[in-house]
């Protein structure tokens, strides 16, 4: 959306009714990854796998806060910026989950 809008006069991010039900669906979707890590953090510290189930929903809380950050910026430069931050630790957190498969499996 931010890339789309750099070329355009208008702030970045206006208020729509699209915008805020996709906040809306990913605030839910930052309190499940938060209730999960939460979950994985009370598992014994030497249980199979749960440094890396940790790794992995601690990046997958940075990457969705720099969604959110991303589509509430009003500055449409550093709102690009945090959606490529945002896809950086997105694509770490497929790495992680890999990972974390291969231990488990």
């Amino acid at each position: 959306m931010a890339k789309a809008q750099l070329g355009s006069r208008g702030a970045a991010n206006a208020a729509s009714p699209r915008r805020e039900a996709t906040l809306q669906a990913l605030a839910k979707w930052q309190d499940e990854v938060a209730r999960a890590l939460k979950s994985v953090r009370a598992v014994d510290g030497n249980a199979t796998g749960r440094r890396k189930a940790v790794g992995w929903l601690t990046t997958l809380q940075h990457a969705l806060e720099s969604i959110r950050k991303a589509m509430t910026l009003s500055d449409a430069r550093a709102a690009a910026k945090a959606a490529k931050a945002a896809q950086h630790e997105f694509d770490v957190a497929h790495g992680l989950a890999a990972q974390l498969a291969k231990v488990l499996a």
